[in-house]
């Protein structure tokens, strides 16, 4: 055990005094798990998998990112009545690392992840009882990575997970997304289905829902799109909470969260950046785009305007893995300008904060309160694991900025378009090998058309756990607008817009009445094209009509 008293803590011109800044809160944060490990990230801020075997899957050592070093430790810290604190090492590895602790509701067990070794394992899923200290291996498999566990309201658990056997699109590195399994590792199920990596899941204290950041680049530059997404716990109803048509936030990591409100508490970071920056709350009520909705704290600043910056937010103080107490207390995980590793404060809005651990050799990061606390409500949204398809409704396909300019009536069809992200690279000098150059990503599949009617709705039936994203087709079956991210359905679930990409603030008319397209029923989508038996290539299925029609 190492005894440190936060009341000596004034190394820093904003440190203030434990009497003064802890008492209201110190019944939430009495005991705190936390880790001790390298500071995670290498060019890209979500490359934390660190899967063991990747090079051996890419033979010629085309891994471009192996971010490991080994020597953690999973620790407990104590707050006692004078404000001086007590940390015990709960577990500890010298070649392995320890991250990501989550405790359960009735604050009796902490999940976290855990990697032995750089080569001979990878990170699982572990569970430990906090009363007794004993611990217990969830998941399991050599050459994928699970991390990121949390306990969901209903008793499951979701993570982040490499079992999703991608890669990449411009670079030689796995790609990890969400998965569902039940509290002891059963009925493992994956529930995203993502061009690239999907982080930090968490579910919200007020909502129930789950917030996560969504890495996507379908058809856009691949550096500002990393917005923060929700979904219900079963995996329904995946959508924007913020910044998905911005540059700015570059990137929104390690968001929770902020109790009693619709808010979350999140760093604001680059693309080309290791996990850290500037801490912020982010408040959808107010806009969903740019700096809208975004105030940074500690010190508080309203931001205006766009911001377009790679890498965003590495110069000066800088934080990680926040947890919200309330809209302006916090636990962070902080290093002051200048310093060289992380440690555990308590920090307010202010930016006035107390350290509570630190390690002259290692960064201490990712607190998370050991205490009791309210079960969130589990909001319910039905599917039916069962099922193989899922429906799409829109009440009117011209409501929105999505097709602004377009005229009324012109649009015919609604086209459905899968994607098959790519499995692995196959190897080009300098880069993953795409379909095409400047362009598309990731092979497009096209599944079908769908009828739009007078007033602008339709409504149809896809394939689940499939991402697909939609074409606005006119009278030519030319194609007026494309959509350049994309949705995913559960088993049975079905998924409702407005209009095409409306405000998320906005309500669904009250006017609109029944829909055409509800009053004539969910239907199939037409078939688009033969491809049967040849996939949809330029050699197979354009070169020949300009063979025959044009090149004499």
């Amino acid at each position: 055990c190492v005894l440190v008293s936060v009341l000596a803590s004034q190394a820093f011109g904003a440190d203030a005094s434990a009497e003064k800044l802890l008492p209201p809160h110190i019944d939430k944060i009495k005991r705190i798990v936390f880790t001790k490990h390298f500071d995670m990230g290498g060019s890209h801020y979500a490359y934390t998998d660190a899967v063991s075997n990747e090079d051996t899957l890419n033979p010629g050592g085309r891994v471009k990112e192996f971010n490991f070093k080994g020597g953690s430790s999973l620790c407990l810290l104590e707050i006692g009545d004078d404000y001086a604190t007590k940390v015990t090492t709960l577990l500890d590895d010298k070649d392995g690392v320890f991250r990501d602790p989550d405790v359960s509701y009735d604050g009796k067990r902490i999940l976290f992840a855990w990697k032995k070794s750089a080569r001979g394992d990878d990170y699982h899923l572990y569970e430990m009882d906090a009363a007794t200290r004993k611990v217990r291996q969830l998941t399991f498999g050599l050459g994928v990575a699970d991390y990121e566990g949390i306990y969901l309201p209903d008793g499951n658990i979701m993570f982040s997970s490499t079992r999703c056997f991608q890669n990449v699109d411009c670079w030689h590195v796995s790609v990890c997304n969400m998965y569902l399994m039940n509290k002891d590792g059963k009925y493992m199920r994956r529930i995203g289905f993502d061009q690239v990596h999907s982080n930090y899941p968490q579910v919200h204290p007020t909502s129930g829902l789950v917030t996560y950041t969504r890495w996507e680049y379908n058809d856009r530059g691949q550096i500002y799109p990393q917005p923060l997404f929700r979904m219900h716990p079963n995996g329904a109803q995946q959508t924007e909470f913020y910044g998905n048509n911005s540059y700015f936030p570059t990137t929104i990591l390690h968001a929770r969260g902020i109790p009693d409100t619709g808010k979350v508490l999140a760093v604001l970071s680059g693309h080309h950046t290791h996990q850290r920056g500037k801490l912020a709350i982010i408040d959808p009520s107010k806009g969903r785009q740019e700096t809208s909705g975004v105030t940074l704290v500690a010190p508080v600043e309203k931001l205006k305007g766009v911001i377009k910056i790679d890498r965003y937010g590495q110069r000066g103080e800088q934080w990680q893995y926040p947890y919200p107490l309330d809209e302006k207390n916090y636990l962070v995980t902080f290093r002051p300008a200048g310093a060289k590793l992380f440690g555990i404060y308590f920090m307010n809005s202010e930016g006035k904060r107390v350290l509570l651990a630190s390690d002259p050799k290692i960064s201490c990061n990712q607190p998370v309160p050991l205490a009791p606390r309210k079960r969130p409500p589990s909001p319910a949204y039905p599917i039916d694991w069962r099922k193989k398809t899922g429906v799409y409704t829109i009440q009117d396909i011209y409501h929105g900025p999505g097709l602004k300019g377009v005229k009324r009536g012109s649009i015919k069809k609604v086209r459905v378009v899968a994607l098959d992200f790519m499995a692995t690279d196959i190897g080009r000098k300098h880069g993953p090998s795409t379909i095409s150059d400047l362009a598309a990503w990731d092979v497009k599949i096209v599944l079908g058309e769908a009828p739009v009617y007078a007033d602008g709705s339709a409504a149809f039936e896809v394939p689940a756990r499939t991402p697909v994203y939609f074409q606005a087709i006119d009278a030519n079956g030319h194609v007026a607008q494309s959509m350049r991210s994309w949705s995913t359905l559960m088993p049975g679930e079905r998924f409702g817009c407005i209009g095409c990409h409306e405000d998320k603030n906005q309500a669904a008319s009250g006017t609109a009445g029944v829909t055409i397209a509800l009053k004539k029923g969910v239907k199939p989508l037409e078939p688009f094209y033969d491809i049967s038996g040849k996939g949809f290539s330029f050699p197979k299925m354009i070169q020949p009509i300009f063979d025959a029609k044009c090149v004499s």
